[in-house]
């Protein structure tokens, strides 16, 4: 599950349900898995019972960084940028 995907609110609706039955089987975002956020050691029950906490997104949210403080950080480490290419692009089932 994408932590942007995560949304503030009440669940109950069955789209809702399904998205954390998804996410609790290994299905979400199928096909498109960069990371996990958070998401080892709950079981499908605390995901099914999860309410929203607005203490703990104030607390994820204050871990955020502007652009100049991530490069200050970078500069004191002594890091230096470095260009990656993309990746190329999947081919389709049964091309060479």
């Amino acid at each position: 599950m994408r932590l942007l995907s995560v949304k503030r609110g009440t669940g109950g609706s069955g789209s809702q349900t399904a998205g954390l039955q998804d996410l609790a089987s290994g299905r979400a975002g199928t096909g498109q898995v960069v990371a996990t956020t958070g998401v080892r050691g709950l079981n499908e029950e605390q995901l099914k019972s999860a309410k929203y906490n607005a203490a703990e997104v104030k607390k994820l949210e204050s871990y955020t960084q502007t652009a100049k403080q991530g490069e200050l950080f970078a500069k004191s480490g002594a890091l230096k940028p470095v260009k990656v290419a993309y990746l190329p692009k999947p081919q389709e089932e049964g091309e060479k």
